[in-house]
């Protein structure tokens, strides 16, 4: 058995001994065998540190905060899944192949850890309104908080309230609409929003004095009403009077100046 050293790397070579077909004979006689040497060489392993990283949640993507693997020599590391992907929430694996400097003293080698990824929060809030008893439901919206990474996920409001629907409040209701099934990345809180059905409003008095008009009509405590006015009824363009007016009691009493003697007056609930 036969060694050497080669860059600080241990090799080993074996004599394998035969005879030629034609002996070499020295002056002296003698008849000595041929060898073969073989070397071969024990590449060594790098050693690589990489401990799981902390928890983060969904949206985060991945940086040096995770992918931070180190190794006892120079070399390069190549992560799987790579620097600035946004992983699903959950429990991942993350991969790394380290490839020496010195490829010819030392072997590549690979390691991984876990990476948890906790959900996203979610919430999702039907918008309050009302309308008057009678009249067809209004678009129903809201709004959506906490998504992240491009989700497409949108939302569509409900209610159960119909034209013929008593006085009286009826919730909103939100639902996901998730067509790339994204949710499972979130904790998910739906809240629901309120209709207001409100009685009708009636006018009980119009006094005129000069040029202003005093309204007096039956309205719902906390409501918003506005008065309304229009030169020409075949028109939807109708002009506000005054401000808007949010009720107290069960009636509400405004005045507003008329600008022309041919107009015609309202009063609409805001919604």
């Amino acid at each position: 058995m036969y060694y050497s050293s080669s860059s600080g790397t241990l090799r080993w070579g074996q004599y394998n001994y035969g005879t030629w077909p034609n002996p070499i004979t020295t002056t002296g006689g003698s008849t000595f065998d041929y060898c073969i040497y073989a070397v071969g060489s024990a590449a060594l392993v790098p050693t690589l540190t990489w401990t799981n990283p902390a928890p983060i949640i969904y949206g985060t993507a991945l940086s040096s905060n995770q992918l931070n693997a180190t190794a006892n020599i120079p070399g390069s590391f190549a992560y799987t899944p790579t620097n600035g992907t946004v992983l699903d929430a959950g429990t991942n694996t993350l991969s790394v192949l380290f490839t020496p400097t010195d490829t010819v003293d030392y072997s590549s080698a690979t390691t991984m850890v876990s990476l948890v990824v906790s959900p996203a929060l979610l919430t999702v809030t039907a918008a309050n309104t009302n309308r008057a008893y009678g009249q067809a439901n209004p678009v129903f919206t809201g709004t959506i908080t906490g998504l992240v990474n491009g989700d497409n996920i949108t939302a569509t409001y409900s209610c159960s309230a119909t034209v013929n629907s008593p006085v009286g409040t009826y919730a909103i209701v939100p639902s996901l609409v998730d067509p790339n099934h994204r949710q499972t990345n979130y904790t998910i809180s739906l809240v629901n929003g309120t209709l207001t059905v409100i009685a009708p409003l009636v006018i009980q008095s119009v006094i005129q004095s000069g040029n202003l008009l005093t309204f007096t009509w039956s309205t719902t405590a906390t409501q918003m009403y506005q008065i309304q006015y229009t030169t020409n009824l075949t028109q939807s363009a109708w002009a506000n009077l005054g401000n808007p007016i949010t009720a107290t009691n069960s009636t509400t009493t405004a005045s507003g100046v008329m600008s022309n003697s041919q107009q015609f007056y309202r009063v609409v609930l805001l919604q």
